[in-house]
């Protein structure tokens, strides 16, 4: 009991306190007191899912986010507590742990389509051949976004695509061929850190009829930076992430509840499930949200079509 206390206080560990039982890591960058709510939510989803905290399993986090806790450093502790199966919440703990072990069963959440170069950490998404699984938050959206795009203006004849981390050759020629396929040029309006508090007054100076936002890390995390820039622009935008600034015309986003899919693969692997029998999985659900106030006040006009698709209309 003083041992659990004594690391609560530390700011290293939080735990279902129940002895003898399969323990679950949860291992993540964020700080400790931003972890320990997620914690909870995976507990009760494992719950609904049959599972019992005072019989079945007990679990804990830890977090990285610590200058005197190194990654490599928090995997070998989590590693030497002999955990059932982690919860690795980012790719590059899920590395860390890929690399220290080859036999605990690894659960990740990515931020990166199948497709990305951060997949190649599995050998095979669809048959996982070593100790690690998991599933993306994202999809890659942009061919749908730019039909979604000219469907709801059909006028569009020029997008641009706004980003800050620089695109791969191949993607490039794949957004391209795409906005061809519908009908739109694609322009490329890359945008630095620094850029960010003037976006909304550069977008409006382009010659594009519309604009799509990267799911970028420049983008993502400087949210508050250009969130209420984008909300400036005066012509369609489709925003990332479920959009927070009432000014930002519409989003189309999956839609997935991370902790409730960490539970599922948690909870088949405590059941005796392989790995291989578990495949990265991505969203297969999307919200198309529309603000019509932002719309009138743009002067703009969405087809009724698309805008009865919409799952949300504020």
């Amino acid at each position: 009991m003083l041992k659990g206390v004594l690391a609560l206080v530390a700011g290293i560990v939080w735990a279902v306190p129940v002895c003898g039982q399969p323990l679950v890591t949860y291992v993540g960058s964020s700080p400790l007191p931003e972890l320990t709510p997620r914690l909870s939510l995976i507990s009760a989803h494992l719950e609904k899912l049959g599972l019992r905290s005072d019989k079945d399993f007990r679990i804990e986090a830890r977090s990285y986010n610590n200058d005197s806790q190194t990654l490599p450093s928090v995997v070998t502790k989590v590693l030497a507590d002999s955990p059932r199966v982690v919860y690795a919440a980012a790719l590059d703990a899920a590395r860390e742990f890929k690399k220290q072990t080859t036999t605990v069963p690894i659960v990740f959440a990515a931020r990166a389509n199948l497709e990305s170069p951060a997949f190649r950490i599995v050998d095979n998404l669809g048959s996982p051949e070593a100790n690690l699984t998991g599933f993306t938050r994202y999809v890659n959206l942009v061919p749908k976004k730019l039909q979604l795009m000219k469907e709801a203006f059909p006028s569009t004849v020029r997008i641009g695509y706004v980003y800050g981390v620089e695109i791969r050759e191949e993607r490039r020629r794949e957004y391209e061929a795409a906005a061809s396929k519908v009908g739109v040029t694609l322009n490329w309006r890359k945008f630095e850190k620094a850029d960010l508090l003037n976006l909304g007054p550069r977008l409006n100076e382009t010659s594009d009829d519309a604009f799509i936002v990267a799911f970028d890390d420049l983008l993502v995390y400087n949210r508050s930076d250009y969130v209420a820039q984008a909300s400036k622009v005066k012509r369609p935008l489709i925003y990332p992430e479920a959009a927070t600034d009432k000014g930002v015309v519409m989003h189309y986003v999956p839609v997935i509840d991370g902790e409730a899919k960490a539970a599922e693969y948690i909870a088949k692997i405590l059941r005796g499930a392989k790995i291989k029998d578990l495949a990265v999985q991505e969203p297969q659900d999307f919200e198309l949200s529309v603000n019509m106030t932002t719309l009138k006040r743009n002067g703009l006009t969405m087809s009724r079509d698309v805008l009865s698709r919409a799952h949300k209309v504020e």
